[in-house]
């Protein structure tokens, strides 16, 4: 007689836990490593900015008017081989090598009532590491953002100060440089004036073109009124 063999039980669900185990190991590690590589991506440099208590406020070019409340300021750098000197000149053409780090707002200083003042903690690329830092304040005609060429804009003032502090550090400080209006500054456009900053007028882009046009028709009516040989 044969006799029927007994049900043994396969006993896979041990494996099965391993292996899902393993699995999710793997995927923690995984995770991990694209978080770690998306922080790098990521990485950015904080930079404060005063001008608070103690410190120059920002003033309209009258000198006695402070910078309204919500208008912008920037900071950031320039590109390679950038005219400097166009800042007092024609501004407009300059911005177009102007490369913004971050903007912030002048503002009234809510415990001390000052107007005029600014102040925040900016966040930017840590593709600025090691670049001088600019600070750049616009007053515009609607209290927006800086638009192309400067369109909106009647007065600004731009400036900066000495390394190490107005230098794009490295990311990773424990405690971000302070730029102040304190500082030992060097301007580009407007200046330090009864104790403030104080931004100069922006020539309107018509008025530059103006200017360019006439200048070249002058040059032409030169040559066509110069003697021939």
């Amino acid at each position: 007689m044969i006799r029927p063999t007994a049900n043994v039980p396969i006993k896979t669900q041990p494996k099965l836990t391993a292996m899902k185990s393993s699995f999710s190991k793997a995927a923690v590690l995984a995770a991990l490593v694209l978080a770690g590589v998306a922080m790098q991506a990521r990485a950015v440099i904080t930079i404060t900015t005063s001008a608070g208590p103690g410190e120059p406020h920002f003033y309209k070019p009258d000198a006695t008017t402070p910078v309204a409340d919500g208008m912008t300021y920037q900071i950031g750098t320039f590109a390679p081989g950038a005219n400097l000197a166009l800042a007092a000149s024609d501004p407009a053409s300059l911005f177009s090598s102007w490369q913004p780090f971050a903007s912030g707002t002048v503002n009234t200083n809510p415990f001390t009532l000052e107007p005029g003042s600014a102040g925040a903690d900016l966040d930017g690329a840590d593709s600025f590491a090691g670049k001088q830092i600019y600070w750049w304040v616009f007053q515009t005609s609607d209290s927006l953002a800086p638009a192309p060429f400067l369109a909106n804009v009647t007065a600004d003032a731009l400036f900066t100060g000495p390394a190490p502090a107005w230098v794009f550090p490295a990311p990773g400080l424990g405690v971000p440089p302070v730029i102040s209006t304190g500082d030992s500054l060097t301007f580009q456009a407007g200046s330090l004036s009864g104790g403030n900053v104080v931004l100069v007028p922006v020539p309107e882009p018509g008025v530059l073109c103006f200017g360019a046009s006439a200048a070249v028709f002058t040059l032409l009516r030169r040559r066509r009124l110069a003697p021939t040989a």
